[in-house]
């Protein structure tokens, strides 16, 4: 198991990584989104929890000390954010990311880098009546966003 921070552009939060079965593990993340925050448009994140599957491509022994992953994997995305300008609303995504992770040996430390995209549905609420659902057009635009991790190794 491990533990630690995860921060982007997108926004900061916490994650969670459960190993499973044969190499693949589980990410949680629990995340402040930053939407529309950075460019000053509003003053509150949303909130977004993601849990993604990370399935092994590569992996470079380089030393003693030190062992790179390549992962990728699929994923889905539920939250309260908002998307382009948009009021706050409700979020459901598919998700997919690819990365990866330095394993350090002499410290029980592991720091990731990855990219992730989120393709999926934002439902405005206004009222009672007056309910609006558009495409996540932020899921696509903020893939490019870089992702650096750090976490803490059990």
């Amino acid at each position: 198991m491990e533990a630690g921070l995860q921060s982007s552009f997108k926004g900061v939060g916490a994650t969670v990584i459960l190993q499973g079965k044969q190499g693949a593990t589980g990410e949680l993340r629990l995340l402040a989104d930053f939407a529309d925050i950075l460019m000053g448009h509003t003053a509150r994140p949303g909130t977004r929890i993601q849990y993604l599957q990370h399935f092994p491509v590569h992996r470079f022994d380089l030393s003693n000390e030190l062992t790179i992953n390549i992962v990728w994997g699929p994923g889905v995305t539920l939250g309260l954010v908002r998307d382009k300008r948009k009021q706050g609303g409700y979020l459901a995504a598919v998700s997919g990311f690819a990365g990866a992770e330095f394993i350090f040996h002499r410290v029980p430390v592991t720091v990731s880098t990855s990219f992730s995209a989120d393709l999926g549905a934002h439902m405005t609420i206004r009222n009672r009546y007056d309910n609006t659902m558009t495409y996540y057009e932020y899921g696509l635009r903020r893939a490019w966003y870089p992702e650096i991790g750090i976490r803490y190794r059990f």
